[in-house]
């Protein structure tokens, strides 16, 4: 069994990578930007890929005549 732990830095899917997203204003209906809550706005998130991959012999089956 092996076992990697993948750590980098990806654009955000929310916000592309801008760092802000539009919104509408729920009672004058105007649209603003605000900073997205997903990345802090640094248009950045960081992913952990947790990988462990196990490798186990297959039984041979054998051919009869």
């Amino acid at each position: 069994m092996k076992h990697f732990l993948i750590k980098h830095n990806d654009v955000c899917r929310r916000c592309k990578g801008e760092g802000s997203i539009m919104v509408k204003d729920e009672f004058t209906s105007e649209i603003k930007s605000i900073p997205c809550t997903l990345c802090g706005g640094s248009g950045l998130v960081s992913v952990t890929k947790d990988i462990t991959i196990t490798i186990s012999p297959k039984p041979i089956k054998t051919i009869e005549k």
